[in-house]
């Protein structure tokens, strides 16, 4: 454990896997969805959604609705693929790209926020781009604190959450942390619908700046403080040369 780890970040995990990014990323997904949902009845991130939709099509014969919804899901797994193919091709020089996700994903919702921009794309492209940049946010961060959960699809933080609520009233040893910290990332994707879809309703597109704002506010906090752990294990790394 490095020493910047140990003053900035006590728990010694990466600050992308930490509580507060996690509750926000949930967030922002939450916003996310509230807008696709209203603007092209289809979700950018709960693919799980999707998936059930798709089978409504089919029951319906609405194979215009059918085509739209498995595209969406196709923009999804194509940005998984993208953040996985971009970590792959330079595996050896850095341990993580998700800062560099964050500015894609913030760039492209902003950008998709400006109603002069929106409105170049039918609602149901602009619902497609934003499932692709969900897709990449998606594989890039899938850990809270060392444990694999979720924050575009939270199925499985249902789960989780579940499990170490019976866990803790079985006596198990730090079951309600998990417990409050899986539950609390399901009210921050809650909140984040709600928020989203109050927005879309009163701003239209207007309403993605506010998950881009969120967005720019996640990359400046975790940037600086990765800055400053960088910096306080320099400090640590020229005194150990100096006393040896």
């Amino acid at each position: 454990m490095d020493r910047g780890q140990r003053l900035i970040n006590p728990t010694a995990y990466p600050v992308m896997e930490t509580f507060w990014v996690a509750v926000t990323l949930a967030f922002i997904s939450g916003t996310l969805n509230g807008y696709t949902y209203i603007a092209g009845k289809v979700f950018s991130t709960v693919q799980s959604g999707n998936i059930i939709l798709v089978g409504e099509a089919i029951a319906t014969h609405n194979l215009s609705r059918l085509v739209i919804i498995f595209i969406t899901i196709l923009f999804f797994f194509a940005g998984a693929a993208t953040t996985s193919l971009i970590s792959r091709l330079d595996d050896h020089h850095r341990k993580s790209w998700s800062p560099e996700i964050l500015i894609i994903e913030t760039i492209v919702v902003a950008l998709l926020g400006i109603p002069y921009i929106n409105k170049l794309f039918d609602p149901r492209v602009v619902c497609m781009i934003i499932s692709y940049v969900a897709g990449m946010q998606g594989d890039a961060f899938h850990k809270i604190q060392g444990n694999l959960y979720g924050n575009v699809a939270v199925t499985f933080v249902v789960q989780l959450s579940g499990h170490y609520f019976m866990r803790g009233l079985l006596g198990e040893k730090n079951a309600w942390v998990n417990f409050m910290r899986f539950t609390s990332v399901l009210i921050g994707f809650s909140l984040g619908g709600l928020v989203g879809t109050l927005t879309t309703n009163y701003f239209g597109e207007i309403s993605l700046l506010i998950s881009a704002v969120f967005l720019l506010g996640l990359l400046i906090f975790t940037r600086g403080v990765e800055f400053e752990e960088e910096v306080i294990d320099q400090k640590g790394h020229n005194s150990k040369i100096d006393a040896e």
